[in-house]
């Protein structure tokens, strides 16, 4: 069933709206934000965005998959707001962290 799925897989699925969550389980969108918050430590929204970034991360560490394809695999409908998010969350674009990852790596050989 679609309810089984574990929390931290939600980068793969479609993102679902905060409202039809709180609907399924009979409770207010801000109790349903609220507990997720307290539970958590940080929003719904803040927690989908890490769990994609650091998917993103991975992939492009360990895949020799594009940007886009990369971005499209993380739940990111642009690869232009992929970026932007990616970069504000790491201070790099993903190909320059590609990149430095690839020079590091080169570096300890």
């Amino acid at each position: 069933a679609s309810s089984d799925y574990p929390l931290r897989d939600v980068y793969k699925r479609q993102p679902q709206q905060i409202e039809d969550i709180a609907q399924r389980f009979h409770i207010s969108q801000y109790y349903l934000e609220h507990i997720f918050k307290e539970f958590a430590g940080e929003s719904p929204i803040n927690y989908l965005i890490r769990c994609r970034l650091e998917m993103a991360k991975k992939l492009l560490l360990t895949t020799g998959n594009s940007v886009t394809a990369i971005a499209q695999m993380t739940g990111y409908d642009t690869v232009s707001y992929f970026c932007v998010a990616f970069k504000k969350a790491t201070g790099m674009t993903p190909t320059q962290f590609q990149n430095n990852a690839g020079a590091k790596a080169k570096a300890e050989e």
